[in-house]
């Protein structure tokens, strides 16, 4: 009997997993960021997800360029659903939002909810090379399914997936996306968690940055200055 209470705990521990994140990074370098998380209560309490919600506030505050519209953990039918969503005049500023959470504040270890939120967003690298920029996101959940799945995780994960989608200006030169779709800008990656064991979580793309609106009219007026002088030069002789 308490082997079938315990696997039914598991089973109802599982069921409740997903995650949904969509990334908008528009032409002028600027980004949108939104991420919903659903856990089985069991797994973050009232207390912890209070604490969760001043980590990424913190976070955020403590970056110039990023502003949160929505920070919150809600509790519905036995399940925590936690919803953030950011707005970053440059993209680059999301690289690795929560990379102080790894040692925790002050040198202690990261508390409780730190763990988990860092295991949900993983790391992502964001780099500029020229007029093309890459990202690379690596998200290792199997020591949170470890921690509460035990050895049985991959078996009663079941269905339960992680979905990622971006949004680029212009097509991606080179990506490891599941799809691609919208002539290559916009791209879908899925995970079904059972298999994160043995292919953890990775995604990267390559694509061109669009030059802003005044790099072409700082060329206009160069222009016409170019044409102006030679027109004098021409009148003179």
């Amino acid at each position: 009997m308490m082997n079938l209470v315990l696997a039914l705990a598991v089973l109802m521990l599982a069921s409740c997993i997903d995650g949904e994140e969509e990334v908008f990074i528009h032409a002028d370098g600027s980004a949108k960021m939104r991420v919903q998380y659903t856990v089985p209560g069991m797994m973050l309490s009232d207390l912890e997800a209070d604490k969760l919600v001043e980590i990424v506030d913190k976070a955020v505050r403590e970056k110039a360029n990023l502003s949160l519209v929505t920070n919150q953990v809600q509790s519905q039918k036995g399940q925590k659903i936690i919803n953030i969503e950011i707005d970053a005049e440059n993209v680059m500023e999301l690289n690795d939002l929560l990379d102080e959470e790894e040692t925790g504040e002050d040198g202690e270890e990261p508390t409780k909810a730190g763990k988990i939120l860092q295991a949900l967003l993983g790391e992502m690298q964001v780099s500029l090379d020229g007029l093309t920029a890459g990202v690379d996101r690596n998200v290792d959940l199997q020591p949170l399914f470890d921690q509460y799945l035990g050895k049985m995780g991959p078996s009663v994960l079941g269905e339960s997936e992680f979905r990622y989608t971006v949004h680029l200006p212009k097509a991606a030169e080179t990506t490891n996306a599941h799809q691609s779709l919208n002539e290559g800008r916009t791209l879908k990656w899925g995970f079904k968690l059972r298999e994160t064991k043995q292919h953890p979580i990775h995604m990267q793309m390559r694509a061109p940055v669009p030059l802003p609106w005044w790099v072409f009219a700082a060329l206009a007026v160069v222009v016409v200055l170019l044409v102006a002088g030679i027109y004098r030069l021409i009148r003179k002789s």
